[in-house]
């Protein structure tokens, strides 16, 4: 690097190698000044590097935060049509479940009705046939006691009284049964509304009113088959009697 021209060079070797001293501090001092431009550049670049740092670190921040929003609505919706379609499947199961249940119920409940039904005739239809025993044996030996003056007339009032005995006995014995069954039905009735069959109630209702039709339409051919147990009874008496009078 020239820094001197030609016209300062010396006219003598003191005045040159003045001129060269000077030449080499100034060198001296361009070194310096270029070092400290070089440290001043380097310090520039750092503070440049670092805001782009930290403004790369606010705007990666902010990408990631939208990006994170953006996420978290997505998350959001999916959750949220995953809970539908979970809610939409357990209704479903609910459903089918429930219906499960009422029919289990409703067969148990028809199981039930029917055996008590069964056991309520077979003891009513015990207890008459025993209380047929007695009072035909009752009636056989009154008649049987008064059949040379008044066989006619006791026959007669036998049969009425044992007639409307048997059926206030059956009215009773047939009324006890239904308000037993009525009783038991609505005890279960109850707690089945409880817990899932309330729309059965009016069908258990209908059906109970089937049976007690059922119960009547059975204590009217039981009446009937008792009449005509007591004629064939009667008959024979009277038939057993006509031979001792003879």
């Amino acid at each position: 690097m020239v820094l001197l021209s030609t016209e300062d060079l010396g006219r003598d070797l003191e005045a040159v190698e003045t001129l060269q001293r000077k030449q080499e501090a100034i060198e001296r001092d361009m070194t310096a000044l270029q070092n400290q431009l070089e440290v001043r550049k380097q310090e520039a670049i750092e503070r440049d590097m670092t805001a782009l740092q930290n403004q790369l670190e606010v705007r990666k921040q902010e990408a990631i935060e939208r990006d994170m929003t953006a996420l978290q609505n997505q998350l959001e919706v999916r959750k949220q049509e995953a809970i539908e379609q979970d809610m939409t499947a357990l209704q479903n199961q609910l459903e089918v479940r429930k219906q499960e249940v009422i029919e289990r119920d409703m067969t148990a409940l028809q199981d039930q009705l029917e055996v008590r039904k069964q056991e309520a005739i077979e003891r009513d239809m015990t207890a008459l046939q025993n209380q047929l025993e007695v009072r035909k044996q009752e009636a056989i030996e009154r008649d049987m006691t008064a059949l040379q003056n008044q066989l006619e007339v006791r026959k007669q009032e036998a049969i009425e009284r044992d007639m409307t005995a048997l059926q206030n006995q059956l009215e009773v014995r047939k009324q006890e049964a239904i308000e037993r069954d009525m009783t038991a039905l609505q005890n279960q009735l109850e707690v089945r509304k409880q817990e899932v069959i309330e729309p059965d109630m009016t069908a258990l209702e209908n059906q109970l009113e089937v049976m007690k039709w059922e119960i009547h339409l059975e204590s009217i051919v039981v009446k009937r088959r008792l009449s005509c147990k007591w004629q064939r009874s009667f008959t024979c008496l009277h038939s057993a009697n006509a031979g001792f009078i003879g």
